[in-house]
């Protein structure tokens, strides 16, 4: 039974675990953890050929897409935050300007 993008659950599940799940990066554990097989030699191998398949290889590919760019939206609030901190503790330290004034 084929659901999202052509994959099955399975391969949906793998496909994510393997994107950015606890096993990010290593088939082999993202598909044990998918499978539920017990050996490791088996998931290996099967990893790699889900890894080839062309529905599995664009899911991840878009998945790492969408966390890159997150990542770095997630990295421009931070230098905004920044500035604002470094903005106000200046305020802070320096104080407000005053108007001088010559008589």
């Amino acid at each position: 039974m084929e659901g999202t993008n052509g994959l099955t659950a399975k391969q949906f599940e793998f496909a994510l675990e393997y994107a950015s799940g606890e096993h990010k990066g290593n088939a082999t554990k993202a598909y044990l953890k998918a499978y539920g097989c017990a050996s490791e030699n088996g998931a290996a191998a099967s990893a790699s050929q889900l890894l080839r398949k062309p529905n599995v290889a664009k899911l991840i590919s878009e998945v790492l897409s969408k966390r890159e760019e997150a990542a770095i939206e997630q990295e421009r609030g931070w230098v905004e935050l920044s500035r604002k901190e470094v903005c106000f503790t200046r305020i802070a330290v320096v104080g407000p300007q005053r108007e001088s004034t010559s008589r």
